[in-house]
């Protein structure tokens, strides 16, 4: 009987252990995941919005939009950005947007490849 309770709870502390031990890793991708995201984004109003060309990526051809971005609603110290939007649709003009992105070079151009776009009020 000793030996039998002996077991019992060598093993429900070895599942502890492990669960713990797959909930620690799971808890710290999600958090690397987060400092990236945190890391790679722009953000602004935007001004203006045109298609500007057609590029070959993934083994797909995808459009490129030339993004005007300013600190505020009005168009002083805008930046543009060549960005493509693959997962997401290219957003309106006059909104405060955060834009998620992975940076790729193609052919001497820097394109914004973005994945997720958060709104800002």
């Amino acid at each position: 009987m000793k030996l039998t309770a002996i077991i019992g709870v060598i093993s429900i502390t070895l599942i502890v252990i492990i669960v713990a031990a797959f909930t620690f890793a799971h808890v710290e991708s999600i958090r690397e995941q987060q400092i990236k995201k945190n890391n790679q984004s722009i953000e602004g109003w935007v001004n203006n919005i045109t298609k500007k060309e057609s590029v070959y990526y993934n083994s797909k051809t995808v459009d490129v939009y030339l993004v005007k971005l300013s600190n505020n609603s009005d168009e002083i110290n805008s930046m543009s950005y060549n960005m493509i939007f693959l997962d997401t649709y290219p957003p309106y003009l006059n909104v405060h947007l955060r834009f998620y992105y992975d940076q790729i070079t193609q052919d001497g151009n820097i394109y914004f490849l973005i994945d997720e776009i958060e709104r800002i009020s």
